[in-house]
């Protein structure tokens, strides 16, 4: 694991330290060596800070390219091979995560594609199934669950634009991983959009239930 990330995690483990009492995991027994694409929901924004201390290799996350406008966040993801998704560039970071699969490394991309701050899942987006179908990797979906009581909405401005995320300020973040599975690699044709649509909504579908199971399990600690 290189310097950058190694870096960027200790950073990450300050936040964790100071604010996250305990991170809570289900189906731990999921977890397998191998490249694979980890499918969580995009609850709060802290959730995702969890993931390296649960998974130990090194994770490449697909980020929203509005995070690489803070200079310092730019060095600090690039050099720690994170993935910037700009609008209109899906096919970009698309054939870097394809990349990064091929080299037996681990992708984290959230189909909903944006933050749902607490509420129901949004609709899943395409770019996911279309990363599973042409890589034939194993999805690995993760529900998390944060109380709501112990998550603050935050706002900040990056540069003309007024940018708002969930953070967890106290207790113990819950997630629930489940089984991995694979759809049989395909190219062409076979990826037109009703057939992702229909594999987007099983996902979503997965990673739905999984966020119950942390709530339950949330709701009984």
């Amino acid at each position: 694991m290189d310097f950058w990330y190694r870096f960027s995690k200790q950073i990450v483990g300050t936040y964790l330290a100071a604010f996250i009492k305990k991170i809570h995991v289900i189906g731990e027994e999921n977890l397998r060596p191998g490249p694979k694409i980890i499918m969580p929901n995009h609850r709060n924004l802290s959730d995702c800070f969890t993931l390296p201390f649960v998974i130990k290799e090194k994770l490449h996350f697909i980020i929203q390219s509005d995070a690489f406008d803070v200079p310092i966040l730019r060095f600090l993801l690039t050099k720690a091979g994170q993935i910037p998704l700009a609008k209109e560039r899906g096919r970009q970071a698309l054939t870097k995560a394809l990349s990064i699969l091929s080299a037996g490394k681990s992708i984290v991309v959230f189909p909903e594609g944006k933050l749902n701050h607490g509420e129901t899942l949004h609709r899943g987006r395409l770019g996911a199934a279309l990363l599973a179908k042409q890589s034939g990797a194993p999805i690995l979906p993760v529900g998390f669950f944060v109380p709501p009581e112990n998550v603050r909405m935050l706002t900040a401005r990056i540069r003309d634009r007024i940018s708002q995320a969930c953070f967890q300020i106290r207790g113990a973040c819950y997630l629930s991983i489940g089984q991995p599975w694979s759809v049989p690699k395909s190219e062409g044709a076979e990826l037109n959009p009703y057939g992702l649509r229909d594999l987007t909504n099983k996902i979503m579908s997965q990673i739905a239930d999984l966020v119950g199971q942390a709530k339950v399990v949330a709701q009984r600690s």
